[in-house]
């Protein structure tokens, strides 16, 4: 079981993961989130989370790359972890902007796709410590 990250258009171990210290999501909080899990390997409801990422984004402004593009992304990542059961988490940052109150000096949003194990770390833990 293996957790990886897409960013930067392509999925890559966590270690290789980096957001810039510019990011808006990093700086300021300024993103959405969804996580959505599987069942026998299949998404649960990605539909529904997409459009709750999508209302979400737009009350606050922002400007979420293509459905399609997103969708790609979370089947990627999800294949590219190989876990027998998953939890995805979408993230979507308004992007680079530096450190300005101004959220219209922001680039391009970035997308973000975390897929771990369904259980995740702190099930391995408590198997470690027993």
């Amino acid at each position: 079981m293996s957790i990886r990250v897409f960013i930067g258009g392509g999925p890559c171990p966590p270690e290789e993961a980096a957001i810039p210290v510019f990011d808006r999501g990093f700086l300021f909080g300024d993103s959405v989130y969804e996580t959505v899990g599987t069942n026998r390997g299949q998404l649960v409801f990605l539909d529904d989370h997409l459009d709750r990422l999508a209302r979400s984004a737009e009350r606050i402004y922002l400007r979420l790359p293509a459905r399609d593009e997103i969708r790609r992304a979370v089947r990627e990542t999800l294949a590219a972890a190989e876990n027998p059961e998953s939890r995805v988490r979408i993230v979507v940052t308004r992007g680079d902007g530096g450190v300005d109150l101004d959220s219209a000096a922001a680039g391009q949003p970035r997308l973000v796709v975390i897929v771990q194990p369904l259980g995740g770390p702190s099930s391995e833990l408590r198997e470690a410590q027993t």
